[in-house]
């Protein structure tokens, strides 16, 4: 007889009784189970035997009918949170949720957008009503909302200060070029300034001035070799 690995104080009192679908062997050696749920539930008088076995009492959400205008907003508001992190989220798949009107199946969907942790999870199945269920997945949705705006700010940052570079290292291969080219004549080096002017507006602020800065000092050094 092996020993039990699961213990009653391992498991959490509310779960989800789940049809077996699938078993799935593996190339590992391991089992894979594709379940599909069938009720939330709440385990009691569980005993220990050469498999752990229980009763358990069916527990549907609390249900207020004077609140069904309310259900119906923060369904909309899911939907509409759903959307925006759809819009900063590349990887999430399309949006079907707003097909769905009964709690249930939009809580279902939204969630399997979501990177929530066991606990999470956890604490979703054991909400013991539509509003605390809505409030809580809503507030998941903004906190996976601000995860991809701040992601999102990253890569715009690392994406401009690549091109600042760039864009950067273009004009200073330019200088360099014209400089060979343009010997040490004033009007040549005016007319390279003048082009800077033109495209003056695909430069930060402080990288033109930096350009035009050594635009100077070329023609400074032009001046000198000619009063020499």
């Amino acid at each position: 007889k092996e020993h039990l690995s699961i213990s009653p104080q391992d498991l959490f009192s509310i779960g989800t009784v789940t049809q077996i679908i699938k078993v799935i062997p593996t190339r590992e050696g391991t089992t894979k189970i594709l379940v599909q749920g069938v009720a939330r539930v709440k385990i009691t008088d569980i005993k220990v035997n050469e498999i752990l076995s229980g009763n358990v009492t069916v527990l549907p959400y609390e249900f207020d009918e004077k609140q069904t205008p309310k259900y119906h907003e923060k369904i909309n508001l899911i939907k509409t949170l759903m959307h925006s992190l759809s819009e900063h989220n590349q990887y999430l798949k399309e949006m079907q949720v707003g097909n769905y009107n009964v709690p249930e199946k939009v809580i279902d969907y939204v969630i399997t957008q979501l990177s929530l942790s066991v606990l999470e999870l956890q604490k979703l199945l054991e909400a013991s009503s539509y509003e605390l269920l809505f409030d809580l997945v809503i507030e998941f949705i903004m906190r996976e909302i601000e995860i991809a705006k701040i992601q999102q700010k990253a890569k715009n940052k690392a994406r401009e200060s690549i091109n600042n570079n760039q864009k950067e290292f273009y004009v200073r291969e330019q200088i360099r070029a014209l400089k060979e080219e343009l010997g040490e004549t004033t009007e040549e080096i005016d007319n390279f300034r003048q082009k800077l002017y033109n495209i003056e507006d695909i430069f930060p602020e402080e990288s033109f001035k930096e350009i035009l800065q050594c635009i100077n000092r070329l023609e400074n050094m032009s001046s000198e070799s000619a009063e020499a």
